[in-house]
């Protein structure tokens, strides 16, 4: 089963039916049994994720997505696979096929984000034969916990990121909080240009990235 979402389907009304995961003015096609969430490319307003919590998939296999935002740092400012209040685990964020993903300044693009608690096992996927433009990568994120087991792999393509790419970063001032064991992938015929490309970040210690 598969429900499906027009691009003329309000912001207010796609919030009411998936929990405020998919943008406005994308064709979005949503698998409850994969809990993946696909958009097809399209001028979109504002950030978007897979879903609330672990498991969940955004996944852009064709055309452009062109993420438009503004000032502040909220929602509205994030791309993910997944978000979860307190930890979130094995989300994805997947650009496959012909599709690209294109992101004005102060946009930051993720496989999982923990509000709280540990960010784990999520990953992030290029392997488009299109070219995509970013402002920040990461796989795995924690505002307030530890970064753990987190990928970015970019196997096709090209991925041009204007700031960082990082595989996992674990933010707090618990002395524990940690990023371990993250990774960053880049093979095949990709190209990607960076800043700075870093396995792992934490705020008080980073092991094994």
């Amino acid at each position: 089963m598969r429900r499906i979402y027009g691009k003329k389907l309000t912001f207010a009304v796609v919030a009411s039916l998936l929990a405020g995961t998919v943008p406005a003015g994308a064709e979005a096609y949503y698998d409850p049994d994969t809990k993946t969430t696909t958009i097809d490319g399209d001028e979109v307003y504002g950030g978007f994720y897979g879903g609330r919590g672990s498991g969940y998939t955004l996944a852009i296999t064709g055309g452009t997505t062109r993420i438009k935002v503004g000032g502040g740092y909220n929602d509205s400012q994030r791309i993910s696979g997944g978000i979860g209040q307190n930890g979130t685990s094995d989300n994805k964020l997947e650009v496959s096929g012909t599709g690209a993903l294109v992101c004005e300044s102060d946009t930051s693009t993720f496989g999982g984000i923990a509000l709280s608690g540990i960010a784990e096992r999520n990953r992030v996927e290029f392997k488009s034969s299109a070219i995509s433009k970013i402002e920040e990568l990461y796989g795995g994120f924690s505002y307030d916990g530890q970064a753990n087991n987190n990928e970015i792999a970019i196997t096709s393509g090209t991925v041009d990121v204007n700031q960082g790419i990082w595989g996992g970063e674990g933010n707090s001032t618990q002395d524990n909080t940690a990023a371990n064991s993250n990774t960053v992938r880049i093979e095949g015929d990709a190209e990607v240009a960076a800043l700075e490309i870093n396995g792992g970040l934490g705020s008080n210690a980073a092991n094994r990235n």
